[in-house]
């Protein structure tokens, strides 16, 4: 990586309130843990108090980008960015000073079907892409991954290895014989600009209408999204949790991992479901819910 000085920092971080103390020549060549960092490293603290002073002292980064309040231990050589969310400051300057991952690709390996619509976009090795499938310029889709027929997927989004998108979901109902007779999905997924569908992570495709996941959501590895099922924009489901048919679940939620949410339920925008919760029944905006079977601990004012 190239060396940065602290002009690097201000363009990438212009328009936000930031403050720079300590040393204005510092400069930085990676980017590193404080507790790993080097004298060449740029790091950040999002502790506060004595902890952030203590962790500050003892490391030997060149800059720190730390939080706005915390006790600054003066070094020669140093630097500090002075902002009001360390790690988000951080995520930017990695995004924007190093090396773009982005290179349009298809695997030679990588199977598509007929009547696609793909975009400039990174297909990797051995990923299957089935027909009339619709995928936006600057999206990835990982080694090993499946999108099945008549997927849409929008612009810069990630289908992590060995993804499911788009399959039949588990839906069946019992004969006069009591014998399971497999109910056929005509539905389909549609998925936003910017979703990040995690390694290993099942969508399924939908009944009759299309199971839908908005712009911006991030779902992590390993997680079950069954027919049918809405999410809505910025909702962050993590690893381990299970949305079961036809749930919905509003904008800008946190669904923690190994949590359930049953068939049918609807849950409120701007909601956190707690590690490992039971949902059973719809929870309104604003709530926070834990437990098996899931209970409200705080609602919203």
């Amino acid at each position: 990586m190239e060396k940065h000085t602290l002009d690097s920092v201000r363009e990438v971080l212009a328009g936000e309130q930031i403050e720079i103390q300590g040393d204005p020549a510092a400069t930085f060549s990676n980017f590193l843990p404080i507790d790993r960092a080097n004298g060449e490293s740029l790091c950040f603290c999002s502790r506060q108090g004595e902890e952030a002073a203590r962790f500050l002292e003892q490391s030997v980064a060149s800059i720190v980008v730390c939080r706005r309040g915390a006790t600054l231990p003066q070094k020669n050589g140093r630097a500090y960015v002075v902002v009001q969310n360390p790690r988000l400051a951080f995520a930017k300057l990695i995004q924007r000073l190093t090396p773009p991952e982005f290179e349009v690709k298809i695997h030679p390996t990588a199977l598509i079907g007929e009547g696609c619509r793909i975009g400039r976009v990174v297909i990797g090795e051995y990923a299957v892409i089935g027909k009339n499938v619709a995928i936006g310029d600057g999206s990835v889709v990982m080694a090993g991954a499946v999108v099945a027929d008549n997927v849409r997927i929008g612009k810069n989004t990630v289908i992590k290895s060995n993804a499911v998108v788009g399959q039949k979901g588990f839906g069946f109902e019992r004969d006069e014989n009591r014998i399971p007779f497999p109910l056929k999905h005509l539905g389909g997924v549609v998925i936003g600009d910017n979703v990040e569908i995690g390694a290993n992570s099942v969508i399924c495709r939908g009944t009759l209408a299309d199971t839908e996941i908005a712009d911006n959501v991030k779902i992590d590895d390993n997680v079950f999204v069954a027919h049918n099922v809405k999410i809505g924009a910025r909702t962050l489901v993590i690893a381990g949790a299970a949305v079961c048919g036809s749930a919905r679940i509003g904008a800008d939620c946190w669904i923690a991992p190994n949590s359930s949410i049953m068939n049918g339920i609807v849950v409120g925008d701007r909601v956190t479901v707690g590690l490992g919760a039971v949902v059973l029944k719809s929870v309104p905006a604003g709530a926070v819910v834990v437990g098996n079977p899931a209970r409200i601990i705080r609602q919203a004012a």
